[in-house]
This record gives structure tokens, sequence and C-alpha cells, in this order.
């Protein structure tokens, strides 16, 4: 961890001048009472507290107020933007975790956040989390529509599929709610259930489907397959859907390249729609398996922290964590990726880290934005995730804050399941693949690209858009 009992930077010592007087000549004696009181309200470091005239760590003083205290000093220890905090009350914020939001410096900083320890260890370490196992998305007509199911999911098993019209939600037609509404319905609490009315998208048919809320186990790796041109055998293109940097992920992308090896794929569609991030070696593993031999030994990543921890360098891996297994190279001159406004921080460090070493083609709408990661930190049962460092590429490159535009843009097509040639992204992927241009001559796709809201997904917690470096690496 790098920030082991975070060191102290602030010092404030408030110095006490204490003058006991008698009267008529009398004998001069302390005063305890002052004394006392001179020790217990004297200034302390950031992130420490007075305990009987002594300063120590709040680190795990688990009180309200020692842990704002806490959190005061782990930014200033830590934040990549401690310079430009500023100070406010923290008496007005009821809980921890909201001093620590009132303290970030919200015109750089967009991303970081706190939850509880267990929510973060749950979802990070085992992909566990609760959930209905779906996305969703309003369509180009605004109609509330299936974008994705978790395959392990009771929605699965119920048959909800991609594609699926939302009719109806507890018995409330969705064309009587608002969009905040519907969001809070679909939103997963302990415990909640929901009744959906909807539209088979496959047969046209009505079906009604109850789904309760549970403790899913996300799939990092969904699905993945190989498309074979019917005109040339060997001519074979590798599709990976990619849904979360997790530990988890390693297992299921080894795996996966594995097979493509074996198939001796000749190209890959990496598809980041969904993908809004997770832990950096994650990244650099998937990043260095794509480039094999153009990547080995070479830079992946530089971490740029604030001016009391400088920067560390990052190579691109060479056995996966925590194994030790030697990664399977693609040896790949080229990468094709699928993007959308979702596809964020780790995902968008893959494409900055291969830029240098090969092309990269990005297919999609433009990404989220984000070069900058963080580190997990631990205090009490919550966990905070603050912006601690910037990242550039082999050749000094951020990922820009803007986001990568697209290669080509498009737009993807609910009516096609995920890996089918005809869905829009995949479509539009193969298309340049054999022309060397986008696709933008049919009236759908022109009508799409015209109208930039084409697909409108109900967005993940913004708590999974991350970067994060492992403290046990």
């Amino acid at each position: 961890m790098r920030h082991n009992g975070y060191k102290v930077v602030s010092l404030l010592v408030c110095c006490w001048l204490l003058i006991a007087c008698g009267g008529g000549g009398g004998e001069t004696t302390p005063n305890n009472n002052v004394l006392n009181q001179s020790l217990t309200t004297k200034e302390c470091p950031l992130g420490e507290i007075n305990t009987n005239g002594v300063c120590r760590s709040a680190a795990n003083v688990c009180t309200a107020d020692a842990e704002k205290v806490w959190v005061r000093g782990f930014l200033d220890d830590a934040y990549l933007w401690y310079a430009q905090i500023k100070e406010v009350d923290s008496k007005k914020y009821s809980t921890p975790k909201n001093y620590f939001d009132a303290l970030l410096v919200k015109e750089k900083d967009r991303f970081s956040y706190a939850i509880s320890k267990e929510e973060a260890d749950s979802f990070f370490e085992s992909g566990l989390q609760l959930s209905f196992g779906v996305f969703w998305a309003y369509d180009e007509n605004n109609f509330l529509r299936v974008r994705f199911v978790e395959p392990n999911s009771a929605a699965a098993q119920a048959g909800l599929a991609r594609g699926d019209y939302v009719l109806s939600i507890n018995n409330q037609s969705v064309d009587t709610l608002s969009d905040a509404q519907i969001s809070e319905l679909l939103t997963a609490k302990v415990s909640s259930q929901m009744t959906l009315q909807l539209l088979d998208a496959s047969t046209t048919q009505n079906k009604q489907i109850t789904l309760t809320a549970q403790n899913l186990v996300t799939s990092a790796v969904p699905y993945y397959t190989v498309l074979v041109n019917s005109q040339n055998s060997q001519d074979k293109v590798g599709y990976l859907l990619f849904n979360e940097h997790i530990a988890t992920a390693t297992a299921d992308l080894l795996e996966a390249v594995d097979y493509f090896k074996a198939q001796n794929i000749t190209d890959l569609v990496l598809d980041v729609r969904f993908n809004s991030g997770g832990y950096a070696y994650i990244a650099n593993e998937l990043a260095a398996m794509i480039g094999g031999q153009k990547t080995a030994g070479k830079l992946f990543g530089r971490y740029i922290f604030n001016q009391k921890y400088g920067i560390d360098d990052e190579y691109f891996a060479q056995q996966s964590y925590p194994s030790g297994r030697f990664l399977p190279y693609l040896n790949l001159s080229r990468l094709f990726v699928l993007t959308s406004k979702q596809t964020c921080s780790a995902s968008e460090g893959i494409i900055n880290s291969l830029s240098p070493f090969m092309r990269v083609i990005r297919i999609g709408e433009e990404t989220c934005g984000k070069p900058y990661g963080m580190e997990r930190e631990y205090n009490c049962d919550s966990a905070y995730f603050a912006i601690t460092y910037k990242t550039q590429n082999a050749i000094s490159q951020s990922i820009p804050e803007t986001g990568y535009t697209p290669t080509c843009l498009a737009y993807e097509s609910l009516d096609a399941p995920l890996g089918s040639p005809q869905e829009g992204l995949l479509a539009n992927a193969l298309y340049y693949r054999d022309t060397g241009y986008c696709f933008v001559n049919s009236s759908v796709q022109s009508s799409k690209m015209l109208n930039k809201a084409y697909i409108r997904p109900l967005a993940k917690p913004q708590w999974q858009n991350n970067m994060i470096l492992r403290d046990d690496k």
C-alpha cells in the first residue's frame, strides 16, 4: 500500500503561556484546570486527534468526528489536488463520507467517492453486487428496452433478453413515468421486487416477468466467440465482450485468449461498451496479451502522483496476477475496440497503453474521458477512493479528458444479439476491417448519426468508473 499510515505534511502547533498569579505576596501555585484545558484544546497535525493531551493518528478511531479528521488528513496526503482543497466546516456534514465529498475539488474531480468497505470488497474482488442483472436503455424512439442481461442472473433464467421492450413496471405504464421514476424503480435495493410487462423482441408476444434483487456475481467476460469468413476459413476474427476489470477477470480473460490463440485469429474486436473500469493490473494483463512481443518489456503506463510521491512506471505484464502464469500472446498488429460513453478509465487505459505500439481502431461513441486513477484506502467500515494519480502512456500521452473520439462514429442496435455480425457496433467494425472505411451509406445508419441520443443507457453507478491500483501488488 502506498499510503501506509500516510505521512504528516502539515503541522500546526498552538503554544500556551500559562501564568499563575498569587495575591498579597502569597505562594504561586499552578492552575491545573488551565493546564489541562490547554492540553486538550491544542492543535494537532492534519489526520491526528488529541487524546488526553497527546496527538495520535485518527485512523480507525470510529467515531464520526475522528473519521472526519482522518478524511482531512488522508486527502492532504494522497489526493492529487490536495493543495487546492477549500476548507469547509466538518460540523456541517452529518457523515465522514459527506465531508469527504465536500472537500473534493469538483471543478477537476468528478470521480472520487466513498462507499462501504463491504460493498467495495464484494464487487472488486468477486464481482458480487446487489442487482437485477440487467442493463437498460432507451432506443431511438424513446422506448425503454433491455440492453444486456447478466448470463448467471434470475432475469436470464426467466427469459428476459436483449431488445425486449418494457411496457410497464409494477403495473405502471412506462409512458406515465418520468425517467427519474423509471430509474428509481429499476434500481436494485435490498429485498426489492418488480413485475415487468414486456414485449418479446424475437416473438413479438407479450410476457410477464417478476424479478427480485439478488446478490449476483457479475461475469467479467460474459461472452467470446470467433467469427469465420465464409469465403476464407483461415480468416478469423475474435470477439470478446469484456464488462468488468475485477479480480475474477484474469481467469476469464486467460481462457478467452487461450481459445483465440488456438483458433489462430487474425484480428480481435474488443467490446468494452459496458466497461467503466476497475483494476489497472487487469487492463495491463489484457493489453499485454493483445500486443504480445510488440509490447513485451515496454512501458505500459506512467503514474504521476502528487509532488509528495512523484512518479511510478509500470511495464507490460509478463505473468498473470496472482497465479504467476505466463501470459499467452496474440501478437496482433491492430485492435478494434467497441466503445460508448460508458467506456471509462481502465478500459480507456487499454486504448492508451497500446496506441504507441499498434493501431487501435475505435468503433462507436466517444469514451468517458478519465485519465486519472486511485488507490483504495480503508478507514473503519468505509472504503475511500480518491484520485491520487494521472496516467500517461509510453510516449507521454494521457487519456483525453473529453474522451477518445471514435475512428468511426457508430451506434449499437438493440435488435441484434451481442456478438452478432448484424449488431450495430460489430457490423461497423467488420465493415471497416473489410474496406478501410466507416460505414455511413445506409439510411438507417445515417439517421442514427444525426441523432446523438440514439441509445440512452441508464447509467451504471458512478463509483464503478475507475482505475484502481492494488495495494498488494
